[in-house]
Order: C-alpha cells, then structure tokens, then sequence
C-alpha cells in the first residue's frame, strides 16, 4: 500500500490547516501586508513540514514519495524566504506566492498521476493542484491589486484547496481502513 493512502490524515491535516488559513484571510481582509506575509510564511512552514512528515513516514522498503517531498520542501523554501525578507512589497509577495502555487500545482498534479496508479478517486489532488496553478497565475495578473483584493483571492484559494485536500486526505484514510 502507498505510503500516501496509509497517510491519508495527514493530507486531511493539511488541507485542515489551509483551510484555517483561508477563513483567516477572508475574516481579516483589512490585514496589512506585514501580517499577510507573516500568516503566510507561517501556513507554508507548517504545511511544508506536514509534507515532508508525510513522506518520510514510511513502511521498511517504502520510498518516500516524492511529490510530497517536493511540495513540502517547496513550502518550506517560500515560507523561509518570506520570514528571511519580510519586508517585500505586496507585489513582490504575489510573485512569491504565485511562483509558490504554480510550483505546488505542479507536485500535486504529479503525486496525483501517482496515486492514479493506486485508486480511482485521485481527482480531489488533481483539482488542487489545478486550482494551485490557476491561482498562480491569477496572482500574477492581480500585480496591480490591493492587499485585501490580495487576502480575498488568498483566503478563497485556500479554503477551496484546503477542501479538495481534506476530501482526499478523508478518502483515502478510508481506504486504509479497508
């Protein structure tokens, strides 16, 4: 069995945790970019480590997967760059986070080709990695926005990806289970 279905909960974790962090955007819209930046270093640290947990809990003879190796260093990397330059500008923020969406879009959609291989309903990964991407760019486009345009478009991004994570997570404990 995967190492990724025998982890289900701690996909259903993370997607708990952007979840969180969406519902705080969306509450606090009026955060000044200070607090933003250090909400989101935060959540990609926290959702990093959960990643790499994830993929280095393992049975003997199981190899890490390495998609979630790639999404938890990836997040880990955006969440320290941010804490080591706290001062960037709100557009230097979303390019960090657009480049930070695309990149996990891309591991996603790829740890969900793999886990394909394993059972049918790998859709919710492939829809968080597309709503990731598609985040991405549409971060890029907003460059001109404001910072609560900016926490709106975050907060509905994580909630909606922490959704299709906490679906999958919840799946495929059930799938261990069986």
């Amino acid at each position: 069995m995967s190492v990724l279905v025998r982890n289900g909960s701690a996909l259903a974790l993370r997607g708990v945790v952007a979840i969180v962090f969406g519902v705080l955007a969306l509450l606090l819209p009026g955060l000044t970019v200070g607090v933003l930046i250090a909400i989101f270093a935060a959540f990609t640290i926290v959702y990093g480590l959960i990643a790499l947990i994830s993929a280095l809990l393992r049975r003997r003879g199981d190899q890490p997967s390495l998609g979630e190796l790639a999404t938890g260093l990836i997040a880990i990397a955006a969440g320290v760059f941010v804490v080591i330059w706290p001062d960037l500008t709100a557009t230097g923020l979303l390019v960090v986070l657009g480049i930070f969406a695309v990149a996990i879009g891309i591991a996603e959609l790829a740890v969900a080709a793999g886990l394909r291989r394993l059972v049918r309903r790998a859709w919710p990964l492939a829809l968080g990695g597309l709503l990731s991407i598609a985040f991405g760019v549409a971060l890029f486009a907003a460059s001109s926005e404001g910072a609560v345009a900016l926490a709106w478009l975050v907060g509905v991004y994580a909630i909606l990806f922490g959704a299709s994570l906490l679906a999958l997570g919840l799946m495929l404990r059930g799938l261990g289970r069986t």
